[in-house]
Order: structure tokens, then sequence, then C-alpha cells
């Protein structure tokens, strides 16, 4: 369950030189920078509200430089695509930079995958393979955009309960000149960067190599053990071979392994190639079974999956006593229809 924080703790106000004023209903993550679930109503306007979060980037802790590349990344079309967070403002106010972003009532992916004892659980493969699918769309657009991310990882992943899967956070993306211009900078979460990228020198290719380690990670509740985690895991037995059989299992450590579906192993294969040359680009990988086979599930059952994970920021909400009054503010004339109670 992720971190209920005090909704009284520096909640003031932040009103611009437009007249735009945001009220900060409660903090709703804390990292490098602070995240707000705020109401922000245009120009005094206060019949035109809309919820959403607020990020906080102050100028002294990094350089201005940071303001441009984020600037330049919006330009380019980060948020223009169903998959990834809609960018719907942004403000400069003395030191801090203000991005406001839509906001997503469930929580990241990380956080979702924890149970009550904070243990990491297995998702459906139904339901990996549609986040993942969804993931390869959102690599695809920014890759036609020339936009790597750069810290592609489960925590920048956020979803809502009716079924949306958005990627998050391009602090610490670039913008490229070409597809295959590569990178050097030692950037991105130990856990999920690609094997090149500690030798100096890697392309977008790095970000299918993190896709694979996230939906590793949905299938089997956990991070791979070994640097080589296809060699982990092993395709089901198809209808025509059994363990008893013998084939597929020379070394006699085939049943050992972590199992899952021949469409997944595949797709898994094709990403964690450690030779990036190797490697699926996010547009070949549509045209995988996996791929194929999990896109198109039913927005509504995903909904209706995600329904048991819905306590996670609800129960956040329902803490605090002024939760009914802003219910009735934001529900009424709010644009943004994802608030649901």
């Amino acid at each position: 369950m992720p971190p209920i924080f005090d909704i009284r703790e520096d909640l003031s106000d932040v009103e611009f030189d437009d007249g735009t004023v945001c009220k900060k209903l409660m903090k709703i993550a804390m990292s490098n920078n602070e995240v707000f679930l705020v109401e922000r109503s245009p120009k005094n306007n206060s019949n035109e509200l809309y919820l959403e979060a607020m990020k906080e980037i102050r100028v002294e802790s990094c350089d201005e430089h940071r303001i441009l590349r984020i600037r330049s990344l919006f330009g380019r079309g980060v948020g223009k695509h169903e998959n990834l967070i809609q960018v719907r403002w942004t403000k400069q106010k003395g030191n801090i930079f203000y991005v406001f972003l839509e906001y997503m009532d469930l929580d990241n992916l990380d956080s979702l995958q924890l149970d009550d004892r904070q243990r990491l659980v297995c998702f459906e493969e139904y339901f990996a393979g549609h986040v993942a699918a969804k993931l390869v769309l959102a690599l695809n657009h920014l890759r036609s955009r020339l936009i790597a991310h750069r810290d592609f990882k489960p925590a920048n992943v956020l979803l809502s309960t009716l079924g949306d899967i958005k990627v998050c956070d391009f602090d610490i993306g670039r913008v490229l000149e070409s597809d295959g211009e590569e990178m050097s900078s030692l950037v991105g979460t130990d856990e999920y960067m690609a094997p090149e990228i500690f030798s100096g020198k890697y392309t977008l290719k790095c970000e299918i190599w993190s896709l694979g380690i996230i939906l590793f990670k949905m299938l089997f509740g956990g991070l791979p053990k070994t640097s080589n985690p296809i060699d982990e895991i092993r395709p089901q037995w198809s209808e025509h071979s059994t363990k008893d059989s013998g084939s597929n299992s020379d070394d006699g450590k085939w049943p050992e392994k972590k199992e899952c579906s021949i469409e997944a192993y595949d797709f898994l294969n094709k990403c964690l190639q450690r030779d990036p040359a190797n490697r699926y680009s996010a547009d070949q990988l549509t045209s995988t079974k996996f791929f194929l086979k999990y896109n198109d599930v039913p927005k509504s059952e995903i909904e209706k999956y995600l329904k048991k994970f819905t306590h996670i920021r609800f129960n956040c909400f329902l803490t605090h006593g002024n939760i009914k009054n802003l219910r009735q503010r934001t529900m009424v004339n709010n644009p943004l229809e994802r608030f649901r109670i």
C-alpha cells in the first residue's frame, strides 16, 4: 500500500500571475520532486475545476538545462498518446517549475503488485500481457518522436480504475537527433537497465530490455536472479510434448524453471536479448503473437480485474474527513471524469 500523507502537510494554495489558483488537496507521491493532488481553477473561474496531479520541480536542485529539456520533450509530443500521461499545463513561478498532469486514481504498477503484507504477487497473464502491449504502443510512439524515456520501470507506469495504462515521469528523458543515436549517460534504475547501458553506449533498444524485465516481474512476482533472465524460464509444455518425454529438458533443470505460455516466452526472449542487435524493436513487437493476443483484451475485463486493487488508492482518501466535500466540489464541474469514489 502506498504511503498515506497527512492532508494538512504543506498544502498551501498556489496562485499564478495569470489568476490561476491551485488548491492542494493531498500529497500523493514524494521522490526527488513532490507530487500533489490539486484542484486547478483557471483565471479564478470557480465554475471550471480540474482535478489533476501537480509536480513541483525546484530549479535550485537542478540546472536550467533540465527545465529546457523537459519543455522540449513536451513540445516533441510526450503525452500525445493514449498510453502516455497527459500534460495539461506547465508554469514556472520563482524557483519552482510546475507540471500539471492528468490524475490516475489507482497507483503505479509497482505498488499494485504488492499485497497487504508488502509481498510481490503474480498477475494473471492476460492482464500482464495487456499492460505489456500498451507499453509497447507507448514505446513505439516515443520512438517515432525520437524520445528516450531512460527510466522505464513499473513505478513509472500509472493505472486508473477505468483500465487506463500510461507511462509517466520523463524527468531524465532525452530528445534524440536520429533513431540510432547513441547515448552514454549512466541514468535509470539499475534493476531495469539494459546491459549495454553499463558499457557506456546504448540506443533506444535499451527500453525494450526494460520492458522485458517489467513483464518478467509481472508474470513471476519478482526480478530475475541472473544476468540472463531468459534462462530462468521455459514455455509451457505443448500438447505434443510432456515432461516425461524428456524433450527440452536435456539439462535436467527444466522443471525448476518458472513457467509461462509459449507466446509469453517468445515475447520475453525477443525483449531480453543481451545483444541489442538481436533485440526486437517496439515496432517489431507489435507483430508477435503475444502482443496480438493481449492488446485487444476488452477494457471492461481489465477494469473488472483492477477492482480488487481499488483499496490501494482510495483507502488514502477515505481516511480524510473532508472527502465528502472534495467529492461534491470536484464531481459537479470537473471536466476530468476519472475521479470516482
